[in-house]
Protein backbone atom coordinates (compact mmCIF):
# COMPACT_ATOMS: atom_id res chain seq x y z
CA UNK A 1 0.00 0.00 0.00
CA UNK A 2 1.35 3.41 -1.00
CA UNK A 3 0.95 4.95 2.83
CA UNK A 4 2.46 8.29 2.04
CA UNK A 5 1.44 10.30 -0.43
CA UNK A 6 3.48 12.76 -2.01
CA UNK A 7 2.85 16.50 -2.67
CA UNK A 8 1.61 18.56 -5.57
CA UNK A 9 3.87 17.87 -9.34
CA UNK A 10 3.79 13.84 -8.70
CA UNK A 11 0.21 13.29 -9.18
CA UNK A 12 -0.67 12.36 -5.93
CA UNK A 13 -2.44 14.46 -3.69
CA UNK A 14 -0.61 15.78 -0.41
CA UNK A 15 -1.16 14.65 3.13
CA UNK A 16 -4.86 15.53 3.86
CA UNK A 17 -5.99 16.42 1.22
CA UNK A 18 -7.62 15.24 -1.95
CA UNK A 19 -6.68 15.62 -5.76
CA UNK A 20 -7.58 18.52 -7.20
CA UNK A 21 -10.26 18.05 -9.82
CA UNK A 22 -12.19 20.11 -12.69
CA UNK A 23 -15.44 18.86 -12.01
CA UNK A 24 -14.43 19.33 -8.19
CA UNK A 25 -17.95 20.64 -6.22
CA UNK A 26 -18.89 21.68 -3.29
CA UNK A 27 -19.88 18.40 -2.06
CA UNK A 28 -16.09 16.89 -2.60
CA UNK A 29 -14.05 17.97 0.92
CA UNK A 30 -10.92 17.30 1.80
CA UNK A 31 -9.73 16.24 5.62
CA UNK A 32 -10.18 19.54 6.79
CA UNK A 33 -13.50 20.80 5.85
CA UNK A 34 -14.92 17.35 6.86
CA UNK A 35 -13.84 17.88 9.99
CA UNK A 36 -14.89 21.54 10.09
CA UNK A 37 -18.23 21.03 8.56
CA UNK A 38 -18.58 18.02 11.27
CA UNK A 39 -17.64 20.18 14.27
CA UNK A 40 -19.74 23.03 13.44
CA UNK A 41 -22.83 21.15 12.71
CA UNK A 42 -21.93 19.35 16.15
CA UNK A 43 -21.75 22.87 18.02
CA UNK A 44 -24.88 23.73 16.11
CA UNK A 45 -26.71 20.72 17.27
CA UNK A 46 -25.32 20.80 21.11
CA UNK A 47 -26.55 24.47 21.55
CA UNK A 48 -29.46 23.79 20.22
CA UNK A 49 -30.38 20.99 22.36
CA UNK A 50 -29.01 22.54 25.67
CA UNK A 51 -30.73 25.49 24.60
CA UNK A 52 -33.38 25.39 27.03
CA UNK A 53 -32.27 23.90 30.13
CA UNK A 54 -34.62 22.47 32.86
CA UNK A 55 -32.08 23.44 35.78
CA UNK A 56 -30.17 26.22 35.52
CA UNK A 57 -27.30 24.58 37.19
CA UNK A 58 -26.69 21.91 34.76
CA UNK A 59 -25.32 24.65 32.64
CA UNK A 60 -21.94 23.47 34.16
CA UNK A 61 -21.66 19.57 33.48
CA UNK A 62 -23.52 20.66 29.47
CA UNK A 63 -20.45 23.20 28.89
CA UNK A 64 -17.88 20.82 29.82
CA UNK A 65 -19.41 18.11 27.59
CA UNK A 66 -19.63 20.74 25.14
CA UNK A 67 -15.73 21.49 25.49
CA UNK A 68 -14.88 17.82 25.53
CA UNK A 69 -17.06 16.75 22.15
CA UNK A 70 -15.79 19.90 20.54
CA UNK A 71 -11.93 20.17 21.21
CA UNK A 72 -9.30 17.64 20.68
CA UNK A 73 -10.80 14.82 19.09
CA UNK A 74 -9.34 13.61 15.51
CA UNK A 75 -12.37 13.05 13.72
CA UNK A 76 -11.03 9.76 12.41
CA UNK A 77 -14.54 8.10 12.04
CA UNK A 78 -16.12 11.48 10.35
CA UNK A 79 -13.13 10.98 7.56
CA UNK A 80 -14.06 7.13 7.48
CA UNK A 81 -17.95 8.08 7.10
CA UNK A 82 -17.43 10.59 4.40
CA UNK A 83 -14.91 8.60 2.55
CA UNK A 84 -16.94 5.46 2.64
CA UNK A 85 -19.82 7.61 1.20
CA UNK A 86 -17.52 9.14 -1.30
CA UNK A 87 -16.07 5.71 -2.92
CA UNK A 88 -20.11 4.23 -3.20
CA UNK A 89 -20.51 6.98 -5.74
CA UNK A 90 -21.69 9.61 -3.36
CA UNK A 91 -22.15 12.76 -5.12
CA UNK A 92 -25.75 15.08 -4.06
CA UNK A 93 -25.96 17.28 -0.88
CA UNK A 94 -23.45 16.04 1.67
CA UNK A 95 -25.62 17.22 4.71
CA UNK A 96 -26.71 13.48 5.37
CA UNK A 97 -23.15 12.01 5.60
CA UNK A 98 -22.24 14.80 8.08
CA UNK A 99 -25.19 13.88 10.30
CA UNK A 100 -23.87 10.40 10.20
CA UNK A 101 -20.37 11.26 10.93
CA UNK A 102 -21.51 13.88 13.64
CA UNK A 103 -23.72 10.72 15.31
CA UNK A 104 -20.67 8.99 15.31
CA UNK A 105 -18.57 11.61 16.64
CA UNK A 106 -21.20 11.35 19.58
CA UNK A 107 -20.92 7.66 19.73
CA UNK A 108 -17.61 7.95 20.31
CA UNK A 109 -17.63 10.78 23.34
CA UNK A 110 -20.25 8.07 25.07
CA UNK A 111 -17.57 5.46 24.87
CA UNK A 112 -14.52 7.70 26.16
CA UNK A 113 -16.54 9.31 29.07
CA UNK A 114 -17.02 5.20 30.04
CA UNK A 115 -14.05 4.41 29.19
CA UNK A 116 -11.90 6.97 31.32
CA UNK A 117 -14.37 5.74 34.37
CA UNK A 118 -13.73 2.15 34.22
CA UNK A 119 -9.84 2.77 33.16
CA UNK A 120 -10.15 5.28 36.31
CA UNK A 121 -8.31 7.58 33.35
CA UNK A 122 -7.13 11.13 35.43
CA UNK A 123 -6.65 12.79 32.02
CA UNK A 124 -8.00 12.71 28.54
CA UNK A 125 -6.73 14.82 25.72
CA UNK A 126 -4.36 16.86 27.78
CA UNK A 127 -7.24 17.72 30.18
CA UNK A 128 -8.27 16.62 33.48
CA UNK A 129 -10.91 13.64 32.77
CA UNK A 130 -15.02 14.59 32.77
CA UNK A 131 -15.43 12.94 35.94
CA UNK A 132 -12.48 14.16 37.76
CA UNK A 133 -13.86 17.72 36.13
CA UNK A 134 -17.18 17.61 38.02
CA UNK A 135 -15.66 16.64 40.86
CA UNK A 136 -13.48 19.13 41.04
CA UNK A 137 -16.71 21.70 40.62
CA UNK A 138 -18.41 20.11 43.01
CA UNK A 139 -15.73 20.69 45.67
CA UNK A 140 -15.47 24.07 44.65
CA UNK A 141 -18.80 24.74 45.11
CA UNK A 142 -18.58 23.51 49.03
CA UNK A 143 -21.52 21.02 47.78
CA UNK A 144 -22.91 18.41 49.79
CA UNK A 145 -21.84 14.99 49.80
CA UNK A 146 -19.21 12.62 47.98
CA UNK A 147 -17.61 14.73 45.34
CA UNK A 148 -16.11 11.56 43.44
CA UNK A 149 -19.39 9.86 43.52
CA UNK A 150 -21.33 13.44 41.96
CA UNK A 151 -18.00 13.45 39.19
CA UNK A 152 -18.89 9.95 38.30
CA UNK A 153 -22.73 9.81 38.51
CA UNK A 154 -22.85 12.83 36.57
CA UNK A 155 -20.09 12.09 33.76
CA UNK A 156 -22.32 8.36 33.46
CA UNK A 157 -25.33 10.87 32.56
CA UNK A 158 -23.34 12.79 30.21
CA UNK A 159 -22.42 9.94 28.22
CA UNK A 160 -26.09 8.55 28.78
CA UNK A 161 -27.34 12.19 26.92
CA UNK A 162 -24.72 11.44 23.74
CA UNK A 163 -25.80 7.73 23.09
CA UNK A 164 -29.26 10.00 22.83
CA UNK A 165 -28.72 12.17 20.66
CA UNK A 166 -26.29 10.08 18.59
CA UNK A 167 -29.46 8.30 17.52
CA UNK A 168 -31.16 11.49 16.95
CA UNK A 169 -28.71 12.84 14.37
CA UNK A 170 -28.68 9.28 12.86
CA UNK A 171 -32.10 10.24 12.22
CA UNK A 172 -31.47 13.14 10.61
CA UNK A 173 -29.01 11.42 8.24
CA UNK A 174 -31.14 9.18 6.04
CA UNK A 175 -33.23 11.30 3.71
CA UNK A 176 -35.49 7.75 2.89
CA UNK A 177 -36.56 4.55 5.74
CA UNK A 178 -34.66 2.45 4.01
CA UNK A 179 -31.61 4.28 4.40
CA UNK A 180 -32.46 5.33 8.01
CA UNK A 181 -32.96 1.23 8.83
CA UNK A 182 -29.19 0.73 7.42
CA UNK A 183 -27.65 3.38 9.38
CA UNK A 184 -29.77 2.32 12.54
CA UNK A 185 -28.46 -1.39 12.04
CA UNK A 186 -24.52 -0.51 11.60
CA UNK A 187 -25.25 1.56 14.51
CA UNK A 188 -27.03 -1.08 16.87
CA UNK A 189 -24.03 -3.59 16.02
CA UNK A 190 -21.40 -1.13 16.58
CA UNK A 191 -22.39 -0.56 20.09
CA UNK A 192 -23.08 -4.25 20.68
CA UNK A 193 -19.58 -5.17 19.83
CA UNK A 194 -18.12 -2.25 21.70
CA UNK A 195 -19.92 -3.29 24.51
CA UNK A 196 -18.79 -7.24 24.51
CA UNK A 197 -15.00 -5.94 23.90
CA UNK A 198 -15.22 -3.49 26.95
CA UNK A 199 -16.93 -6.28 28.83
CA UNK A 200 -14.36 -9.16 27.81
CA UNK A 201 -11.48 -6.77 28.62
CA UNK A 202 -13.09 -6.04 32.28
CA UNK A 203 -13.58 -9.85 32.87
CA UNK A 204 -9.81 -10.87 31.19
CA UNK A 205 -8.25 -8.15 33.18
CA UNK A 206 -9.97 -9.42 36.50
CA UNK A 207 -8.88 -13.34 36.02
CA UNK A 208 -5.33 -11.80 34.67
CA UNK A 209 -5.64 -14.18 31.58
CA UNK A 210 -3.28 -12.82 28.64
CA UNK A 211 -3.65 -15.61 26.08
CA UNK A 212 -2.98 -13.85 22.97
CA UNK A 213 -6.39 -14.84 21.17
CA UNK A 214 -8.23 -13.92 24.03
CA UNK A 215 -6.17 -10.59 24.06
CA UNK A 216 -6.43 -10.08 20.12
CA UNK A 217 -10.53 -11.01 20.57
CA UNK A 218 -10.65 -7.45 22.81
CA UNK A 219 -9.25 -5.63 19.75
CA UNK A 220 -11.43 -6.75 17.39
CA UNK A 221 -14.68 -6.09 19.47
CA UNK A 222 -13.44 -2.79 20.36
CA UNK A 223 -11.68 -1.66 17.61
CA UNK A 224 -11.92 -3.71 14.70
CA UNK A 225 -15.29 -3.74 14.92
CA UNK A 226 -16.14 -0.99 16.72
CA UNK A 227 -13.98 1.90 14.85
CA UNK A 228 -13.49 2.18 11.28
CA UNK A 229 -15.46 -0.44 9.76
CA UNK A 230 -18.90 1.19 11.05
CA UNK A 231 -18.53 4.64 9.63
CA UNK A 232 -17.13 3.45 6.42
CA UNK A 233 -20.44 1.25 6.33
CA UNK A 234 -22.73 4.12 7.20
CA UNK A 235 -21.19 5.97 4.53
CA UNK A 236 -21.24 3.63 1.94
CA UNK A 237 -25.00 2.51 2.90
CA UNK A 238 -25.85 6.70 1.77
CA UNK A 239 -24.82 6.57 -1.65
CA UNK A 240 -26.54 2.88 -1.70
CA UNK A 241 -23.39 0.68 -2.15
CA UNK A 242 -23.66 -2.65 -3.26
CA UNK A 243 -22.96 -6.06 -1.18
CA UNK A 244 -19.32 -6.43 -3.31
CA UNK A 245 -18.47 -2.87 -2.13
CA UNK A 246 -19.85 -3.45 1.51
CA UNK A 247 -17.81 -6.66 1.80
CA UNK A 248 -14.45 -5.23 0.79
CA UNK A 249 -15.13 -1.48 2.86
CA UNK A 250 -15.86 -4.23 5.59
CA UNK A 251 -12.83 -6.30 5.80
CA UNK A 252 -11.07 -2.95 4.77
CA UNK A 253 -12.09 -1.31 7.87
CA UNK A 254 -12.00 -4.14 10.21
CA UNK A 255 -7.79 -4.19 9.44
CA UNK A 256 -7.44 -1.00 10.10
CA UNK A 257 -9.45 -0.63 13.06
CA UNK A 258 -7.39 -3.46 14.85
CA UNK A 259 -3.95 -1.67 13.60
CA UNK A 260 -5.25 1.51 15.41
CA UNK A 261 -6.01 -0.24 18.82
CA UNK A 262 -2.73 -2.15 18.45
CA UNK A 263 -1.11 1.22 18.24
CA UNK A 264 -3.05 2.52 20.75
CA UNK A 265 -1.62 -0.19 23.23
CA UNK A 266 2.10 0.63 22.46
CA UNK A 267 1.03 4.27 22.92
CA UNK A 268 -0.56 3.51 25.87
CA UNK A 269 2.94 2.30 27.42
CA UNK A 270 5.33 4.10 25.22
CA UNK A 271 3.54 7.33 24.22
CA UNK A 272 4.70 10.54 25.20
CA UNK A 273 1.67 12.14 27.38
CA UNK A 274 2.37 15.44 26.20
CA UNK A 275 1.89 14.49 22.60
CA UNK A 276 -1.17 11.32 23.58
CA UNK A 277 -3.02 13.51 26.15
CA UNK A 278 -3.25 10.66 28.45
CA UNK A 279 -0.86 9.20 30.90
CA UNK A 280 1.68 6.22 29.93
CA UNK A 281 1.41 3.96 32.45
CA UNK A 282 -2.05 3.76 33.47
CA UNK A 283 -2.29 0.12 31.38
CA UNK A 284 0.66 -1.25 33.33
CA UNK A 285 -1.39 -0.35 36.90
CA UNK A 286 -4.07 -1.61 35.74
CA UNK A 287 -2.97 -4.62 34.23
CA UNK A 288 -4.70 -4.35 30.88
CA UNK A 289 -4.76 -7.42 28.73
CA UNK A 290 -3.42 -6.38 25.60
CA UNK A 291 -2.05 -7.97 22.80
CA UNK A 292 1.86 -6.24 23.79
CA UNK A 293 1.68 -8.07 27.10
CA UNK A 294 0.56 -11.07 26.31
CA UNK A 295 3.41 -11.12 23.28
CA UNK A 296 5.82 -10.67 26.13
CA UNK A 297 4.38 -13.28 28.10
CA UNK A 298 4.11 -15.61 24.83
CA UNK A 299 8.06 -14.76 24.24
CA UNK A 300 9.55 -14.51 27.57
CA UNK A 301 12.09 -16.61 29.54
CA UNK A 302 10.80 -17.99 33.22
CA UNK A 303 12.54 -15.55 34.66
CA UNK A 304 10.85 -12.50 32.78
CA UNK A 305 7.87 -13.45 32.91
CA UNK A 306 7.69 -13.88 36.28
CA UNK A 307 8.94 -10.68 37.08
CA UNK A 308 6.20 -9.08 34.15
CA UNK A 309 3.57 -11.02 35.88
CA UNK A 310 5.06 -9.50 39.33
CA UNK A 311 4.69 -5.71 38.47
CA UNK A 312 1.83 -5.92 35.69
CA UNK A 313 -1.13 -4.63 37.23
CA UNK A 314 0.52 -3.40 40.49
CA UNK A 315 -0.96 -0.01 41.12
CA UNK A 316 1.77 1.21 43.23
CA UNK A 317 4.59 0.80 40.44
CA UNK A 318 7.18 3.14 41.17
CA UNK A 319 9.03 5.14 38.37
CA UNK A 320 12.05 2.00 38.89
CA UNK A 321 9.03 -0.47 38.09
CA UNK A 322 7.60 1.19 35.36
CA UNK A 323 11.50 1.27 33.65
CA UNK A 324 11.76 -2.40 33.85
CA UNK A 325 8.44 -3.48 32.49
CA UNK A 326 8.97 -1.27 29.47
CA UNK A 327 12.71 -2.65 28.98
CA UNK A 328 11.25 -6.68 29.51
CA UNK A 329 8.50 -5.97 27.01
CA UNK A 330 11.40 -4.51 24.61
CA UNK A 331 13.80 -7.30 25.54
CA UNK A 332 11.24 -10.14 25.17
CA UNK A 333 10.83 -8.86 21.50
CA UNK A 334 7.08 -7.85 22.04
CA UNK A 335 7.31 -4.29 20.99
CA UNK A 336 8.22 -5.54 17.78
CA UNK A 337 5.74 -8.32 17.40
CA UNK A 338 3.02 -5.78 17.94
CA UNK A 339 4.61 -3.49 15.29
CA UNK A 340 4.74 -6.31 12.93
CA UNK A 341 1.04 -7.11 13.78
CA UNK A 342 0.66 -3.58 12.65
CA UNK A 343 2.12 -3.84 9.69
CA UNK A 344 0.48 -7.38 8.79
CA UNK A 345 -3.20 -4.85 9.41
CA UNK A 346 -1.61 -2.15 6.82
CA UNK A 347 -1.03 -5.16 4.19
CA UNK A 348 -4.56 -6.53 4.67
CA UNK A 349 -6.01 -3.28 4.65
CA UNK A 350 -3.94 -2.42 1.40
CA UNK A 351 -5.29 -5.69 -0.03
CA UNK A 352 -8.51 -4.77 0.46
CA UNK A 353 -8.51 -1.52 -0.62
CA UNK A 354 -7.63 -3.05 -4.01
CA UNK A 355 -9.92 -5.17 -4.20
CA UNK A 356 -12.64 -2.82 -3.47
CA UNK A 357 -11.59 -1.11 -7.40
CA UNK A 358 -12.71 2.36 -5.56
CA UNK A 359 -11.88 5.73 -7.80
CA UNK A 360 -8.44 7.11 -7.37
CA UNK A 361 -9.37 10.36 -5.11
CA UNK A 362 -11.01 7.60 -2.60
CA UNK A 363 -8.45 5.40 -2.47
CA UNK A 364 -5.78 7.94 -2.52
CA UNK A 365 -7.58 9.29 0.85
CA UNK A 366 -8.39 5.95 2.34
CA UNK A 367 -4.49 5.32 1.91
CA UNK A 368 -3.33 8.46 3.51
CA UNK A 369 -5.75 7.79 6.28
CA UNK A 370 -4.44 4.34 6.94
CA UNK A 371 -1.06 6.14 7.27
CA UNK A 372 -2.40 9.08 9.83
CA UNK A 373 -4.29 5.47 12.01
CA UNK A 374 -1.26 2.90 12.08
CA UNK A 375 1.45 5.51 12.03
CA UNK A 376 0.59 8.17 14.69
CA UNK A 377 1.88 9.58 17.99
CA UNK A 378 -1.35 10.47 19.57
Amino acid sequence: MTTNPTAAGSGRAAPGTVPDSPDRGENALDHAEVRDRVTALLAEFLDEQTSQLPYPGMAHALDCLRTFVLDGGKRVRSLFCYWGWRGAGGDGPVESVLFAAASLELSHAFWLLQDDIMDHSATRRGRPAMHYQLAAHHQRQGWHGSARDFGISTAVLLSDLCAGWAGMLLDRAGDSPARVRALKTVHDRMQTDAAYGQSLELLLQSERAYDRQHCLDVVRYKAGLYGVMPALRMGAHLADAGPELLAALTEFGVAVGDGYQLRDDLLGTFGEPAITGKPDIDDLKEGKPTVLVAEALNRADPRQAGRILHLYGNAQLTDGDVEELRTLLRATGAVAGVEAAIGERAEAAAKALSQARLPEETAQALEELVRLALRRDR
